[in-house]
């Protein structure tokens, strides 16, 4: 294999550079001050979870941000 690295087994990090900004975007979520998450199971349409995922790594949390706008925008008590 060129470079002298495999890709990972599911092939989402095919390069160093990819898996190291995955890392640091998980890193930034695990600080002590940061907001505690809640983990959960969720099913999302095919289309839009292939939307988020053909982006940078990182998609969980881009989706969580996402979800973040749409609450700035729109009033909880009328959804």
């Amino acid at each position: 294999m060129e470079g002298g690295e495999a890709p990972e087994p599911d092939g989402r990090f095919p390069d160093w550079k990819a898996k190291r900004r995955h890392r640091k975007l998980i890193d930034a979520q695990m600080r002590p001050d940061a907001p505690r998450k809640q983990r959960l199971v969720m099913a999302l349409d095919r289309d839009v979870l292939d939307a988020f995922r053909t982006g940078e790594p990182g998609w969980q949390l881009q989706i969580n941000e996402a979800l973040k706008v749409f609450l700035k925008e729109h009033d909880p008590e009328e959804l």
